[in-house]
């Protein structure tokens, strides 16, 4: 299930969006429904089950993919009678996606040989050759406005940068990598830092002019970089590796300023905030109301503040999780809106939230949870931080307070959406459910209420 852009729109308290729901009838033919803003419905119908769907940017176009038939169907949600389909007989079809514009639709060809530009208002084509087939290697800028292609030529990758208002090329670099790994555009849209894989532990930095500004060689890692992350304000980058390290980059010297290194215990004089999930048995209720809560019984789950040291996130004798690369590596790093806070997640403590301070360039607050992450997410501003660990619980923080609020109908929580502040959209494994936050402060602080509906 996926939700348009227009889902983050919220008018006197109704959702100003299009709901997504796939149907599969076991036949040959499956159905796609939108359902508006007023509620009412429209069934479109596809000639098999879509293998994905994607709504435009501006929420007016729906993108089926149907990777059997190689095919890609587009339909109108204001004109029912509007309909296209795109057929990649030929080369073959392993991805779609829409251009910030909403008017054009790529396609990606089998083992990447080709990129396909189609236009939905002249119905001309374009076409990109030598993409390298990487997960990052064709990404738009956050104004929409370029789109930079990393390509593989004559054992060395090159980077294109084309205007995606006529999908011309602007500029071409040669050379900047032996095995680029992925890119990253600058919440700016000037600049792009691209880095390695196995070959080199590096980041490069470059402008729209092909000018390189920086190349940093990350210590420490042998396997290469795995993903690198911009802060909102532009002014950090987060590179992460196959180990479990985080390393900082500023953008004024363009030198790594430290290195975050999850470690396993937290000794006496770090000045760090330890808050442990606690479960508190609540004794004298009814029997048949705490059979049906689970085998459990009634229970409080709430944040406790622990302040022994050290504190021993992971026995010596428990086998850490590994990566696909056989290390433990940083699965997750996000930063918070203001750029005040960035939240990791480590594989080889997966039931651990590290929150660092950019501020002072440490540990600032552990969240220690009994199960492992499944998602986290920052509110759209300020720095509020919400998880969930799979289960009917979830589990806030923010600098001034930590709270943890029931999911409704007791549903077991595994993804998060946060469109605006008030609004959590809780995935469950078959629902999702539209909830009013409630956070109360003051005397009161620490408490949470998720109510149900928007």
């Amino acid at each position: 299930m996926e939700f348009s852009c227009a889902a983050a729109l919220w008018t006197h308290g109704s959702l100003a969006g299009r709901r997504l729901h796939g149907r599969d009838s076991g036949r040959a033919c499956g159905s796609v429904q939108c359902t508006g803003p007023a509620g009412g419905g429209r069934l479109h119908r596809a000639w098999t089950t879509p293998s994905w769907s994607e709504w435009s940017p501006d929420s007016s176009l729906l993108l089926t993919a149907v990777l059997p038939r190689r095919a890609v169907q587009l339909w109108s949600i204001e004109q029912p009678e509007w309909r296209a389909r795109i057929d990649e007989t030929e080369v073959g079809l392993v991805s779609a996606r829409w251009a910030p514009g909403s008017r054009h639709v790529l396609t990606t060809a089998a083992l990447s040989l080709r990129v396909t530009v189609w236009s939905l208002v002249d119905r001309q084509v374009s076409y990109i050759k030598y993409m390298k087939d990487i997960s990052d290697g064709l990404t738009f800028s956050p104004d929409g406005r370029c789109m930079a292609v990393v390509e593989r030529r004559g054992c060395v990758d090159h980077v294109s940068l084309f205007a995606t208002s006529g999908w011309e090329l602007i500029k071409h670099i040669d050379s900047v990598g032996q095995d680029v790994a992925g890119l990253s555009w600058s919440p700016d849209s000037e600049l792009f830092a691209l880095w390695d894989g196995l070959l080199q532990s590096r980041v490069a930095v470059y402008d729209l002019t092909g000018r390189r500004l920086a190349e940093v060689k990350l210590p420490g890692s042998p396997l290469g970089v795995s993903t690198v992350h911009w802060s909102p304000s532009g002014q950090l980058l987060a590179a992460t590796g196959f180990d479990d390290k985080v390393h900082l980059i500023s953008d004024a010297t363009w030198h790594r300023l430290t290195s975050l290194v999850h470690g396993s215990t937290v000794r006496a004089g770090d000045r760090v905030h330890v808050y442990r999930e606690r479960h508190t048995r609540l004794e004298g209720f009814r029997l048949d109301l705490a059979l049906a809560s689970g085998s459990d019984g009634i229970t409080d789950v709430s944040y406790e503040l622990d302040s022994r040291r050290p504190v021993v996130l992971r026995p010596p004798s428990v086998q850490a999780p590994r990566a696909a690369t056989g290390h433990a590596a940083v699965s997750r790093v996000l930063f918070s809106p203001d750029s005040q806070y960035v939240a990791t997640r480590c594989d080889a403590v997966p039931e651990c939230v590290w929150i660092w301070a950019t501020a002072t360039l440490s540990l600032h607050t552990l969240l220690v949870q009994r199960a492992a992450i499944r998602d986290l997410i920052w509110s759209p501003s300020g720095s509020r931080l919400a998880l969930c660990t799979g289960g009917r619980y979830l589990f806030l923080w923010s600098p001034e307070q930590s709270s943890t609020c029931r999911a409704p109908a007791d549903v077991a929580v595994t993804q998060l959406l946060w469109p605006d502040e008030c609004t959590l959209l809780l995935q469950a494994r078959d629902s999702l459910l539209f909830c009013r936050l409630d956070v109360t402060t003051g005397e009161s602080a620490g408490a949470a209420r998720l109510v149900p509906g928007v």
